[in-house]
């Protein structure tokens, strides 16, 4: 896990939260159904795919966490 500053909506501002491991699989299945449930919408309309061309413009938190944790392993 790990710490990172995201932007809560509700207060509008951006505050420490805590990211276990647990919390981050969570998260992660959470979105892997969200995108099946894309490619399936996609694909019933006739499109067989859909290219992303940069994962940090969708997950730009997690991505910073990322880098985070392997600024630590150096």
């Amino acid at each position: 896990g790990g710490m990172l500053k995201v932007w809560d909506p509700e207060r509008k501002v951006r505050r420490l939260t805590w990211f276990s491991s647990s919390r981050i699989k969570k998260i992660n299945r959470e979105e892997q159904e969200r995108v099946e449930k894309m490619i399936n919408t996609f694909r019933s309309i006739g499109l067989d795919y859909l290219v992303i061309s940069d994962q940090q413009q969708i997950y730009p938190q997690m991505a910073q966490l990322a880098r985070i944790r392997r600024g630590r392993k150096n």
